[in-house]
């Protein structure tokens, strides 16, 4: 069967994930919402620096819902609750990297509001993507099948951002190029919190326990010096690196944790205005403790430059969204998480793009 689907905002990972759809044998575009005017009515294969697709981009939201589709891959920032109902109600299925992962415990407004949209539509809502939507939850939950004990799970995130040429998300989502003080105070930070709190939330429900009590931890250095970043410069004295720690506690059971470390800079770091340590540059660990008791680590090659890092780390992000639309499609209506759904693959295909 192949699932007809709509690229619904087409920034960096909506663009790689018209390339992962275009790719994909199960899997047809039919059509593309964009937010910037100058990309209305252009193909979406150029868009998306390709060869073109015979689709056409539109800022027409009436008429993308009218489209005969079986899902949206939706990935706008930032995202709209209302929006993502409208689109449920026009019976398509929804696979985002909006949050949502496990929201049952965070977000129970939205999760009501998306469930029943679901249920109106008579279709299903998926979040996924690589941190939070994979290493953070999916991954872990994988290797803890080798386990019969498991007393510690702490995944940890190492990102140079340097080459990561999304300013809305740099300095507006991570925070970098604030002031200390309105990197502390700032109301994504709650965000954020509450985000990865749900990653917690999914790796104790899969391990059949529930959180009693959560914790948080952000650490920040500035820049010693302005630091030319693919998203723009951080100015002397801005938020240049920051460490965030969450974790959940269960009583009588394991500590859960999730740990990002974002730099500006490159190691040994010399450009921070306190030290700054990080054991790598960029990539991911999962640390358990139990029996047994074992690390993994995720990594791009090593030959890789700072550039190919940062691009491959978003079409993880796309390619694990869009390889998860069949399974959506054809799961029971309502919001759907990594718990409700069978094992998400690439399929083999070969397609040319």
């Amino acid at each position: 069967m192949t699932y007809r689907v709509i690229q619904w905002a087409t920034g960096n990972v909506g663009k790689l994930s018209i390339q992962a759809i275009a790719r994909h044998p199960e899997l047809e575009l039919v059509g593309v919402w964009v937010h910037d005017e100058a990309k209305v009515g252009r193909d979406a294969g150029e868009i998306a620096g390709i060869a073109p697709l015979g689709v056409s981009a539109t800022h027409d939201v009436e008429a993308l819902l009218a489209l005969d589709a079986d899902c949206v891959m939706y990935c706008p920032l930032p995202w709209q609750v209302d929006e993502m109902c409208r689109i449920l109600e026009s019976r398509k299925n929804i696979v985002t990297t909006c949050g949502y992962h496990h929201p049952y415990i965070q977000f129970p407004e939205a999760t009501a509001e998306l469930e029943g949209a679901c249920q109106r539509g008579g279709v299903s809502l998926h979040s996924s993507g690589s941190n939070p939507g994979g290493v953070s939850e999916r991954f872990p939950l994988t290797f803890s099948g080798w386990c019969s004990r498991i007393d510690k799970l702490v995944i940890t995130e190492f990102g140079d951002c340097r080459h990561y040429e999304a300013p809305g998300m740099i300095f507006d989502v991570m925070l970098f190029g604030k002031t200390e003080a309105e990197a502390r105070a700032g109301f994504m930070l709650e965000i954020l919190k509450r985000c990865f709190y749900e990653s917690l939330d999914m790796v104790a429900a899969g391990l059949g326990v529930a959180i009693d009590r959560y914790g948080f931890e952000h650490q920040v250095a500035l820049a010693r010096e302005p630091i030319t970043t693919a998203a723009g410069v951080i100015e002397t004295g801005m938020v240049a690196a920051q460490r965030f720690r969450y974790w959940g506690e269960v009583d009588g059971g394991p500590h859960l944790e999730t740990r990002q470390v974002w730099v500006m800079d490159e190691l040994p770091f010399t450009r921070f205005d306190r030290p700054w340590e990080s054991e790598r540059l960029d990539g991911w660990k999962i640390h358990i403790e139990g029996d047994p008791s074992f690390d993994v680590n995720i990594d791009f090659p090593a030959h890789y430059t700072g550039r190919q890092r940062t691009r491959d780390g978003m079409m993880a992000t796309a390619a694990h969204c869009v390889n998860a639309i069949p399974a959506t499609c054809r799961a029971a209506p309502g919001i759907k998480t990594y718990l409700d759904l069978p094992m998400i693959t690439a399929r083999a295909g070969r397609r040319s793009v």
